[in-house]
């Protein structure tokens, strides 16, 4: 299940995304062009007063929620980066997590456990559990934006060139395709590119 959530930020903050497209964690050095973002760690359990919630990637206090709808809404918050909501109490994220975040930037979710005493009735925070075996993560020499979009074109050939559509699509519409790819991922807004099924959707209908 999706619990990770990477926001940008205006905020100083630890972790921030480079010009190249890593994820850097601050050490104290000045680091030209830097994009804040903030890393939230979510929880399906009941949002409660003096917690917070990720609602459509806006942060609101279960006081917030109230005042806005009567009820409360969205993901509760369990951990974070985000040094407002640290202070106001919510568990921080440690550089353990952080560290290897950085080096698994692609993971959407993570385990994490509750710590209670011998008892269960004293509440200790929360521990991620991170796992053993790192993921693979694709570089761009093993996924360049040349074998992109050459299996794009593989991908797509039985779907919209040998079956009857309304278009057939030139190797320009294609190579706008590719440019397309390269732009989302070069300015990392935090959403993936559009599938190509739906690109193309929207492309015909221009």
């Amino acid at each position: 299940m999706k619990n990770i959530h990477v926001l940008s930020t205006d905020k100083p903050s630890r972790l921030q995304l480079q010009m190249n497209g890593n994820f850097h964690i601050e050490n104290g050095q000045t680091i030209a062009l830097r994009n804040y973002i903030n890393i939230y760690i979510t929880s399906n359990k009941e949002i409660k007063e003096g917690d917070y919630g990720l609602v459509v990637n806006e942060i609101l206090s279960y006081n917030k929620m109230i005042e806005l709808w009567g009820v409360t809404q969205g993901w509760k918050i369990i951990l974070t980066t985000d040094q407002d909501l640290i202070k106001d109490d919510v568990q921080a994220i440690d550089d353990e997590f952080l560290e290897w975040f950085v080096k698994n930037p692609s993971c959407e979710g993570i385990e994490v456990k509750l710590l209670l005493s011998n008892n269960g009735r004293a509440f200790y925070g929360y521990r991620i559990i991170i796992p053993k075996e790192e993921p693979k993560q694709e570089t761009l020499e093993e996924y360049d934006a040349e074998s992109y979009l050459a299996g794009i074109k593989s991908d797509l050939a039985q779907d919209y060139w040998c079956k009857q559509q309304e278009r057939r699509y030139s190797e320009e519409d294609m190579n706008e395709y590719a440019d397309y790819v390269l732009m989302c991922s070069a300015e990392k807004t935090f959403k993936l590119p559009l599938p190509p099924k739906e690109w193309f959707k929207q492309f015909k209908n221009k």
